[in-house]
């Protein structure tokens, strides 16, 4: 889909509290510090979609941003094409990984800097194991 076919749609996020996500109690922020984001996103025919990167935006930025209050949206088939699209990725993902040769010679060198010799180094994605 060209730029030109893709209607941009700017949607807002009011950050005025936090949730503490393990006990649930909201703190609401003082007027001083509530902010404001925005993003665009297009709708596809389909699914709303973010315009910077023409991704499924996530479940909780959905919410934040009031897409699903926009017309068509339809949180079904949100979800099933978010997860078929993340499960195609994943899946081309170990493929490259497993077709991938070792690693040079540089990011030996960052991963024995970050992690330490001895240690090993597993991409929980693909599963690919590296012993430094």
């Amino acid at each position: 889909m060209s730029d030109a076919q893709r209607s941009p749609i700017t949607v807002k996020h009011v950050h005025d509290r936090w949730i503490n996500r393990r006990t649930g109690d909201v703190t609401m922020y003082a007027a001083e510090n509530i902010h404001t984001s925005t993003a665009t996103v297009y709708f596809d025919g389909r699914v709303y979609r973010w315009m910077s990167n023409d991704q499924i935006p996530p479940a909780d930025a959905i919410v934040h941003y009031a897409i699903d209050k926009l017309p068509h949206y339809d949180v079904a088939l949100t979800d099933a094409v978010r997860d078929a699209e993340t499960a195609a990725f994943v899946a081309e993902y170990r493929k490259r990984q497993a077709a991938a040769g070792p690693p040079s010679g540089e990011q030996l060198a960052e991963m024995r800097n970050a992690f330490g010799e001895g240690a090993v180094v597993v991409d929980v994605i693909s599963g690919r194991r590296v012993q430094l």
